[in-house]
């Protein structure tokens, strides 16, 4: 029996696959058919490679390639180009966009390009199916962020991060908090200066910034945008390149005279301004723990508005105040407690 192949045993070889016919052309002719075989896959690899001296470009768009010899793609077959010299850095993914014409001559509609250069060797390989090649970052149409940095990821997709920060304020603090928030004011200084409006974080030996996003809200421990200012409680949210109050700070959450002294049991949640009016000594009485998030401990802020008399804060229990039993509030003067939840202390600004 003569070694006959008709084009339906031909196609299925090229694609691969077998039938009853295929299996028994291998039975009656296993050497032909093996050797037959072989070249056929050898002539498909060949026919889905092809290479390429053009003078081309990497980068999207209408490229042209004339063919080592015809191969007879047709338009809308995906390829892989690659450039021979640096193949894993230089490449790019597109389809033809027309037949190939008969002296060899591919025109591809390039999608997707990685690397960068003009080149005159190239590999090009027909895929099975397209892909999209982009380089980062990644845009929002195409299911990335749009932004290279968190920051910018937050801003192109319209979201807000909320925020514990524990003090809004122009001037570094003098005891700041190790890996606490701080907003810089509209006037920074010191080793805030140039950092207006943004974040703050002590690492514990130095300062650390962020830039704030469109939308992002931080819920402010203290409200200290000036030397003197009273501390409030407030909600901010940074709009067009400046923190606005979303909720307006806090009112005097309570007022006490002479004679009065306050426990822990007379203190709310959200009770933060204290102010004594009388002329006599008074003592303030912090609770012993008042637990919080880390940078959102529900402060204290006592002001002494009185001619004369001292406001003695202490703390419940055996507690201290920076290690002391008790902190002063002179006439005249403000002062600030916070209780720092990491530690289970009460510190004093």
């Amino acid at each position: 029996m003569p070694l006959i192949f008709d084009t339906t045993a031909l196609a299925l070889l090229l694609a691969g696959e077998r039938n009853a016919f295929t299996d028994a052309l291998e039975q009656d002719h296993p050497v032909a058919f093996t050797e037959f075989s072989g070249s056929l896959g050898e002539y498909a690899v060949r026919v889905q490679t092809a290479t390429s001296g053009s003078s081309e470009s990497i980068g999207t768009g209408t490229k042209t390639f004339q063919l080592n010899v015809p191969h007879f793609w047709t338009a809308g077959t995906p390829v892989y180009v690659t450039e021979d010299g640096d193949p894993e850095a230089n490449f790019m993914v597109g389809v033809l966009s027309a037949d190939e014409t008969a002296e060899g001559l591919a025109t591809v509609t390039v999608t997707g390009a990685t690397g960068s250069g003009t080149f005159t060797a190239w590999t090009i390989r027909v895929l099975h199916s397209a892909t999209t090649v982009a380089s980062p970052p990644l845009g929002i149409a195409d299911g990335g962020t749009g932004a290279s940095t968190a920051a910018g990821a937050v801003a192109a997709l319209g979201m807000s991060r909320p925020r514990f920060v524990f003090e809004r304020r122009n001037d570094p603090p003098a005891g700041p908090v190790t890996g606490f928030f701080y907003i810089v004011g509209p006037d920074g200084s010191g080793a805030w200066a140039g950092h207006s409006e943004e974040f703050a974080i002590w690492t514990g030996s130095a300062w650390t910034f962020e830039d704030a996003s469109q939308h992002d809200l931080a819920v402010v421990s203290f409200e200290r945008m000036y030397t003197g200012a009273t501390g409030r409680f407030s909600v901010v949210v940074f709009v067009d390149g400046a923190w606005t109050s979303a909720v307006q700070p806090a009112a005097d959450a309570a007022t006490f005279s002479s004679n009065t002294e306050i426990t822990a049991t007379g203190f709310a949640r959200n009770a933060h301004i204290f102010r004594k009016t009388g002329t006599d000594a008074v003592t303030l009485t912090l609770p012993a723990t008042w637990g919080g998030a880390p940078g959102l401990a529900f402060p204290i802020y006592v002001g002494n508005n009185g001619a004369s008399g001292n406001v003695t804060v202490n703390v419940a229990g055996a507690g201290t105040i920076d290690g002391a039993a008790s902190a002063t509030v002179t006439p005249g003067a403000a002062k600030g407690f916070f209780f720092l939840a990491v530690t289970g202390k009460w510190a004093t600004l």
